[in-house]
């Protein structure tokens, strides 16, 4: 699985200690100079990713703004020497991306790459950058690639915490075979608005520790459901569930990005997890773009017959992408 966390000062280190192969040196540069690029445009909102294949870090990818042009500019890419010819260049770029998309601040990515560098073209070729057929007159055997982001959701959403007028629309979702087969309920999960309301509502509600939203957009209407609840070892267990008309348009992402900040700030969580099912790849997209790791799941979490994944967060790094984002 792989992921893009940013650089801080846990990281750097791992960062510094990344290496190119002898055949790349003039193609890519080192890695401490990727980092102090970052530090040198931050003006130009640079922010420097790890890209992650689990626990490990691989890679470096350097974004920055270009104002005046109106996209986003791809500065450096690196890859370790140990992690190549992997498939971990092209699904860190496939995710880099996304976070361009889901931000949503520019509708293009740039990047410049040798001509010789035939190798690193086909990567971007792949990825959806196609040559500009423009050149600077001050480097010529810079080739410049451009690759358009496919327009986000720009339907208003309202997360709101659910309520007993949310619970016919939350007895809807359940019921979606399409949406509980991951979890345990192919057939869907049928339940009566009487127990939601007289039961289930007042577990879910119970500030600040537990919080039930539902989501809402604009031109959709009622979307889906997202959840926090924090334990007594500030570990916040996360959900999150859409009908599929409102899947693929970043409602999901700014959903669970939602619950998240609420978790750590109001919840006071210091870590918070998923554990999605392996099968389900549509979840695992969105965890990895949100920043959750693998990782070992805690003892009193501990379900051997469990056949999900457990991916993990801090609220450190939470924060960190915030700042970044």
């Amino acid at each position: 699985m792989i992921t893009l966390q940013p650089i801080d000062e846990y990281n750097f280190k791992a960062a510094e200690a990344l290496k190119i192969r002898p055949e790349q040196d003039g193609f890519v540069v080192p890695a401490a100079d990727i980092l102090a690029r970052a530090y040198a445009y931050r003006r130009y909102r640079s922010v420097c990713f790890g890209i992650y294949a689990e626990t490990r870090m691989v890679g470096l990818i350097l974004r920055m703004d270009v104002e005046e042009e109106g996209r986003y500019y791809l500065f450096e890419f690196l890859m370790d020497a140990d992690a190549q010819g992997k498939g971990y260049g092209q699904q860190a770029l496939a995710l880099f991306l996304l976070d361009c998309r889901r931000e949503g601040k520019y509708s293009e990515v740039e990047v410049c790459v040798k001509r010789q560098n035939a190798r690193g073209i086909h990567v971007y070729e792949k990825a959806g950058f196609r040559d500009t057929d423009c050149s600077d007159p001050n480097a010529p055997d810079l080739m410049c690639m451009v690759c358009k982001l496919p327009p986000g959701s720009r339907a208003a959403l309202q997360i709101r915490l659910t309520g007993e007028e949310d619970l016919q629309h939350v007895r809807r979702l359940w019921a979606s075979p399409e949406v509980m087969r991951f979890v345990g309920f192919p057939e869907g999960l049928q339940e009566t608005e009487e127990n939601l309301r007289s039961r289930w509502l007042p577990w879910v509600q119970q500030p600040p520790k537990r919080q039930h939203y539902s989501v809402y957009a604009e031109g959709i209407g009622y979307c889906g459901e997202t959840f926090y609840d924090v334990d007594d070892t500030g570990l916040a267990a996360m959900d999150i569930k859409l009908l599929p008309e409102a899947r693929g348009q970043g409602i999901a992402y700014a959903s669970l990005s939602h619950a998240l900040t609420q978790a750590f700030s109001a919840g006071g969580a210091k870590r918070a997890y998923v554990d999605p099912n392996p099968e389900n790849a549509r979840a695992l997209t969105l965890y990895a773009a949100l920043g959750f790791l693998p990782a070992e799941r805690p003892a009193h979490l501990e379900d051997p017959g469990c056949p999900c994944m457990y991916l993990e967060m801090t609220r450190e790094n939470w924060e960190a992408r915030k700042i970044s984002m």
